[in-house]
């Protein structure tokens, strides 16, 4: 068992914010992993696999404290995840997806979570990594449709 992660369970720990250094430290390692590259500039495999089962199992049910800026932490390093197209990225593009209508019915305080969201797909469009669709589905129409 680590400090984030139940190796015994094979799940990551609730969210604990009570501790604003251990939170911040949390949220400023999470940012470093996101930068680490191969030697091809490429995020690897195991750090995509970390931020992406962060997000998927996020639980904050027990915490007395929003979790807005850390999950708009792990969502702007989404964004700077660096993959070959070949690799896939459903995951990927489920999370920012899942994120935008989860703040959308829920909303973050000053919708963090969107503002990220929308963040992290440009820029994973502008690297390259996703491709720019606009069609039906496409998480940025709909935040259009749905502010309009």
């Amino acid at each position: 068992t680590t400090r984030y992660y139940d190796s015994a369970n094979q799940i990551w720990k609730p969210n604990k914010f009570d501790d604003f250094q251990e939170y911040f430290l949390k949220r400023g390692i999470i940012t470093a992993l996101s930068k680490v590259r191969d030697q091809e500039g490429l995020t690897l495999t195991r750090v995509v696999k970390v931020i992406i089962g962060l997000l998927e199992k996020n639980d904050n049910s027990r915490n007395s404290y929003s979790d807005s800026y850390y999950l708009s932490d792990l969502i702007k390093c989404l964004g700077r995840i660096r993959i070959s197209q070949l690799e896939g990225t459903d995951d990927i593009q489920a999370q920012i997806s899942r994120y935008l209508e989860y703040d959308r019915v829920l909303p973050s305080y000053h919708n963090l979570v969107t503002c990220a969201c929308l963040e992290a797909k440009c820029e994973l469009q502008l690297a390259d990594v996703l491709k720019i669709s606009g069609g039906p589905g496409d998480p940025c129409k709909e935040y259009r449709l749905y502010s309009a």
